[in-house]
């Protein structure tokens, strides 16, 4: 080989490993971002059981209010049976 080509080869080998270093690296900061994902996943199903409770909770409570604005309705017709009977 002439002094050209092996200049030229070192330069190829050069670039082909300055290539190779930078998808190690870009592969590195692929399985960063992929733990970062996982953890992401982790909360965001946290706060979906956090949502799906609260919104149990809220289902009971207006079940409940509904329960109670019943029987304020049944008490009123009773005061108003009884005052008519009163009279």
């Amino acid at each position: 080989m002439s002094k050209q080509q092996v200049k030229a080869k070192k330069i190829v080998d050069s670039a082909l490993g300055t290539f190779s270093k930078a998808v190690t690296e870009i592969e590195k900061a692929n399985d960063l971002l992929s733990q970062e994902i996982e953890k992401d996943l982790a909360a965001m199903q946290e706060i979906t059981t956090k949502i799906e409770n609260l919104k149990s909770e809220l289902d009971e409570l207006q079940a409940d209010k509904i329960g109670k604005d019943a029987e304020i309705i049944r008490n009123k017709e009773l005061i108003y049976k009884l005052e008519k009977f009163i009279k």
